[in-house]
């Protein structure tokens, strides 16, 4: 049966990217409160501009911060910790996303899934095999996300890469902009089961609804299936619908992975 008491959900995010917040309060049910902490890119080798960039150092050095920020997320008592970003949890291959939300449960003693656990469970549980996918990144962190998904069984038929080379780039698309980039990617796509829209940095949430009613397919996005996913371990569903996905209930076989009912 769904919960229907009070619950909190942590996100870890990346330091410049605030549409995650602004795009995932609206779809909150009654009770559940979410609480963000930021983490962190910066060492001596990483300053300036540069390291609002998207590339694999700088998502690493962002990684190296995932103690500190969940020890300070664990005093809010959360009852789940989310790693809220994409590329910084499908960066370092297939095992990566795990490790990184392992880590996260071993220092807290709180249950933590990544966004790219999410983002695999949500194409999973609206039977995705074959998928459209945009995202804002360089195209060699594409090359890298690409070659994740298809070690879990899951082709992307096309990627549409919208070109931002900062994070402040990316947060600057509207959310109109990305659906239309998506009409052009399925447009030239052949058969797909699914849309996926990459980046919880990129605005798309509010497009979802008339996207599926275009496309007659569902979308997946990033904050989307990282909410979702978060709701769902504490049994909950969102407030509101966000496409197809968010109409779909699944249990946890243990504290850390979701698996389809």
């Amino acid at each position: 049966m769904e919960g229907s008491g009070p619950a909190r959900l942590g996100f870890l995010v990346p330091p410049a990217n605030w549409t995650v917040e602004s795009e995932v309060r609206a779809f909150l049910p009654d009770g559940v409160s979410i609480h963000f902490n930021r983490l962190s890119r910066v060492d001596e080798t990483n300053e300036g501009e540069g390291r609002k960039r998207v590339t694999a150092d700088n998502l690493n050095v962002m990684a190296a911060s995932v103690g500190r920020a969940a020890r300070d997320m664990a005093e809010a008592s959360p009852d789940v910790i989310v790693y809220c970003c994409t590329s910084g949890s499908f960066v370092n291959g297939w095992a990566g996303h795990a490790d990184l939300s392992d880590r996260i449960t071993r220092q807290t003693g709180i249950p933590a899934i990544t966004t790219s656990t999410a983002v695999l469970s949500a194409l999973q549980a609206v039977k995705a095999r074959k998928v459209v996918m945009v995202a804002p990144y360089p195209q060699e962190i594409i090359d890298i996300e690409i070659d994740f998904f298809a070690h879990f069984g899951i082709e992307i038929v096309t990627a549409r890469q919208i070109e931002c080379p900062t994070d402040d780039d990316i947060r600057a698309v509207p959310a109109a902009t990305t659906a239309a980039a998506v009409c052009e990617a399925v447009a030239g796509a052949g058969a797909f089961d699914a849309v996926f829209v990459s980046c919880t940095n990129l605005r798309i949430m509010p497009e979802i609804a008339r996207l599926e009613t275009v496309l007659q397919k569902p979308v997946v996005t990033s904050n989307q299936a990282s909410l979702w996913a978060a709701l769902n371990i504490v049994g909950r569903s969102p407030a509101a619908h966000a496409g197809r996905l968010s109409r779909i209930v699944c249990r946890r076989s243990d504290p850390l992975r979701l698996e389809m009912l």
